[in-house]
């Protein structure tokens, strides 16, 4: 059974060199069973891994095994959405339906809440002094300590409001994924990279392409390399040379990966029991097999350690059990 209802396009035969290495051998896993649900989000930071789900409540799971866990309630039944680490670890930044919490990881069980108003944080600048925060049609830079405060705002025009936005590696510049009208669903029409610069202007935007379906992952790898992904492909951007390139994982569907900021590690479930953990740099990969579906994923190089996210919203059933699995890495793609 597909994880997702998605159908697929026959893309150019345009592609990044990359090597591809299927692991010949299943590394050992430890499985930790957290509340029912999928794992729709995990975040790793230090030696902690927070997973949201389901169940509405975040998790910390202590690395490299995650035998030592943490449960963080939150409001009431509401749903949390967006999770993302500060640089230092030393916060989660959890948005739900209708407040935002950012969790204290030093003292945990302790956070600041606020109204969201409507907005979703989705980013810190590396210093961990700014946060990127979207409305429907608009994003603006805030102050960490003072968010209701716009140090900025981008005018991105009309009801083209972002799927995505982060601040590049050097939080020099804003990164955002814009559909070309809110009227698709899930941005068939098409979407359009954009650089902005923190005080507000936009500094160039790509031409338009499209991914079949709505990207979930935006990160700025290098200067010259954005990376965008869908749940059926995926785009590197050269903003530099405003150069578009698509290229395949060799997996049909994509669940939601994340990157470890400063190794530039990707991991990526996969369909088909794929998990593939990818250099960003590189673009070079090790795909690995995982006995259930994965529908996010995380990695510590300080660990060695890939973390899955298992379950499948599309296909609710026993797989969708709110396990974590802990698999140490024998070897990095190179």
């Amino acid at each position: 059974m597909q994880r997702l209802p998605w159908f697929r396009e026959t893309w150019s035969a345009l592609a990044l060199a990359a090597l591809v290495v299927v692991g010949n051998a299943q590394e050992p896993e430890t499985k930790q069973n957290g509340p029912r649900g999928t794992i729709w989000m995990t975040q790793v930071s230090g030696d902690w891994v927070a997973t949201s789900s389901d169940s509405k409540d975040i998790m910390l799971w202590k690395l490299p095994d995650g035998k030592t866990s943490h449960r963080m309630k939150g409001p009431s039944n509401l749903v949390p959405y967006f999770t993302r680490c500060s640089p230092d670890g030393s916060e989660l930044c959890v948005n739900y339906e209708e407040v935002v919490r950012f969790w204290d990881l030093k003292n945990v069980g302790k956070y600041e809440q606020l109204d969201r108003k409507g907005r979703f944080f989705v980013d810190y600048s590396p210093d961990g002094k700014r946060l990127l925060s979207c409305a429907n049609e608009a994003v603006a830079v805030v102050d960490r300590k003072h968010p209701s405060v716009a140090l900025a705002e981008l005018d991105v025009g009309g009801d083209r409001g972002p799927y995505f936005a982060r601040f590049s590696e050097d939080g020099k510049r804003i990164l955002l994924t814009v559909p070309l009208s809110r009227k698709s669903d899930v941005g068939r029409d098409g979407h359009q990279l954009m650089e902005w610069d923190p005080e507000g202007k936009r500094l160039t935007k790509s031409e338009v392409f499209k991914t079949g379906w709505q990207p979930w992952f935006l990160e700025g790898v290098d200067a010259d390399k954005v990376l965008v992904m869908s749940a059926v492909a995926a785009v590197v951007w050269n903003p530099q040379t405003n150069k578009l390139t698509r290229f395949e994982l060799g997996t049909r569907g994509m669940g939601i990966p994340s990157m470890e900021r400063d190794s530039k590690l990707i991991a990526v479930p996969g369909e088909d029991n794929d998990l593939i953990l990818l250099d960003g740099r590189l673009m070079k990969q090790l795909t690995f097999k995982t006995t259930t579906y994965a529908w996010s994923a995380g990695f510590s190089s300080k660990h060695r350690t890939l973390v899955i996210g298992y379950g499948n919203p599309f296909a609710p059933g026993p797989a969708n059990d709110g396990d974590v699995g802990f698999r140490k890495i024998a070897a990095l793609p190179k």
